[in-house]
């Protein structure tokens, strides 16, 4: 944000979304950024090992299992990834 401004860039349709739509649509990605990295900082999440879909989904499954049960105990302790 500079000088209480806020710029976006958008080749959205002007009429069917308007600018606050547009910011609360980046705002909410935004957040869903930020709460990936953070999972991806937990949970050591980094690519499957594998590229089959046969490895790599029960990889990736396996590490957001994680992320379900560590989350809440990481927040309760008060405890942050780096």
């Amino acid at each position: 944000m500079a000088a209480g401004f806020v710029l976006l860039v958008t080749s959205l349709d002007r009429e069917e979304f308007p600018a606050d739509t547009v910011l609360k649509l980046y705002r909410m990605r935004w957040r869903i950024e930020l709460a990936f990295k953070r999972l991806k900082s937990l949970i050591g999440l980094r690519s499957p090992p594998a590229k089959d879909p046969r490895i790599a989904r029960p990889w990736i499954l396996a590490h957001f299992l994680i992320a379900l049960v560590t989350e809440p105990l990481s927040q309760e302790l008060g405890v942050s990834p780096p």
